[in-house]
């Protein structure tokens, strides 16, 4: 639509692996988190590849700091702010996790706060559909296994750091 910002997001060569068919599979597999629209979820409005082998998407663009910035600057938030933060976060991957759809890298970098917004509508999940090429779960078909090198490992559920399976309690899972 007219008037909204766009962001492009080019996933690199070394990501998928030099291949068309890891960044078709990429694509496919990430196609339904790409289409999840709710208000705390960036919307992703396109994606494709350039040149048949390096993966793009297009999302809004949002106008934001990370939770790990506004964290930063500030320091830990109030009980009741924080409460709000989780809601509004928990709203989204309520509505994801629904679809049958995890984010699998769930982090502060990953949560967009926009300033001068209530919470509730201020806080935008980033980067739903790109765990299968963070996990390297994309790269198992031709390379044998994933390395998962790309995720956060403070933030990673057990089965996330083995060959389990993970799901939507990866996503709440926390280890303190």
């Amino acid at each position: 639509p007219a008037g909204i910002d766009r962001a492009v997001k080019i996933i690199l060569p070394d990501a998928v692996g030099h291949s068309a068919s890891v960044s078709e599979r990429f694509l496919r597999q990430a196609k339904e988190a790409f289409a999840l629209r709710h208000p705390n979820i960036v919307n992703v409005t396109d994606s494709g590849l350039i040149d048949g082998l390096l993966p793009f998407i297009v999302m809004d663009l949002i106008p934001s700091s990370s939770l790990k910035e506004v964290l930063a600057g500030r320091g830990p938030l109030p009980p009741s702010e924080a409460f709000r933060y989780i809601s509004a976060i928990g709203e989204g991957l309520e509505f994801a996790h629904a679809r049958g759809i995890f984010h699998g890298d769930l982090k502060p970098r990953n949560i967009l706060v926009q300033q001068e917004r209530p919470v509730a509508e201020a806080i935008k999940i980033a980067d739903f559909g790109l765990s299968v090429i963070k996990s390297g779960k994309i790269h198992e078909a031709t390379q044998g296994q994933g390395s998962g090198i790309l995720r956060s490992p403070l933030y990673l559920a057990p089965e996330e750091r083995s060959e389990e399976e993970s799901d939507a309690r990866s996503d709440i899972y926390r280890d303190r």
